[in-house]
């Protein structure tokens, strides 16, 4: 009754993929969205970075439902929530 749904287990393995690479992801984002002398972030480099690796390794795991799960729900804003994982992550380093 209480099960775990297909979007959270599609979720699930999307953080278990950031984990297997969560300190390249990290160095990564220290080093492509730093804020700069004003404190503002140009996080252009960085979402390439994001959009290449979700191209490249998140699409390569999940199964097409995760992947149309994860897309469809979150949409727009899809790099938006990678990002968060991997602040997340780091925040927690």
């Amino acid at each position: 009754m209480f099960g775990i749904s297909s979007f959270e287990k599609a979720l699930a393995n999307v953080h278990l993929i950031i984990i297997d690479h969560k300190d390249v992801l990290i160095e990564h984002r220290k080093k492509l969205y730093p804020p700069d002398r004003y404190g503002i972030r140009d996080g252009i480099k960085w979402i390439r970075e994001l959009t290449y690796f979700s191209d490249k390794v998140i699409d390569a795991r999940l199964s097409s439902v995760e992947k149309a799960l994860i897309r469809s729900t979150w949409k727009k804003n899809y790099l938006d929530e990678l990002d968060g994982i991997v602040a997340h992550y780091q925040a927690q380093s």
